[in-house]
């Protein structure tokens, strides 16, 4: 019979397993940039803020997690809430706004390209080609083809280089 951690796993494979603790400092050690992944996907600094913070009880509650993966699965989970907030309440987000933000907080041409894109278009041009998500995982994330996945990410990749003109 094997004796059992705090975490209810037994204590010979417990190192291999993300805890708590891990994941809290993930999220501390690794917080701007996977704030920076929230405001980059929601384009709304009140909708990243609450993806940001929610994700971390969400990594612990989740499934067990192997140490080494913490780090994508912190991000996994960023990019799942942020997903949800935008199909559940989708909102007064648009480049308006997200410029603001950005123009006070995350200084940078690049970034006020990304946030003027449309949810959708922003959304598959951060998985895809920031986060470099296979077509395939941002299909079924997004549920849509890989097609459409295909020619989003052109249209994204067009108004990011005409955003001057």
């Amino acid at each position: 019979m094997s004796c059992l951690n705090a975490h209810g796993m037994s204590n010979g494979r417990s190192s291999q397993y993300a805890t708590s603790a891990d994941f809290f400092e993930l999220f501390m050690e690794e917080s701007r940039g996977l704030y920076l992944l929230s405001i980059l996907l929601t384009a709304d600094h009140e909708k990243a803020e609450r993806c940001f913070i929610v994700s971390p009880d969400e990594c612990i509650n989740g499934n067990s997690i192997f140490h080494k993966w913490a780090h994508s699965w912190a991000r996994w989970m960023i990019v799942r809430n942020a997903v949800r907030m935008l199909t559940l309440y989708p909102g007064p987000c648009g480049p308006e706004s997200a410029a603001a933000f950005a123009a006070t907080s995350l200084q940078g041409p690049f970034l006020l390209r990304v946030l003027a894109l449309e949810d959708f278009e922003r959304l598959v041009y951060v998985l895809s080609v920031l986060q470099e998500y296979p077509d395939q995982n941002c299909a079924v994330l997004l549920g849509v083809s890989h097609q459409r996945i295909r020619d989003t990410r052109n249209c994204a990749l067009k108004h990011i280089g005409h955003f001057d003109s």
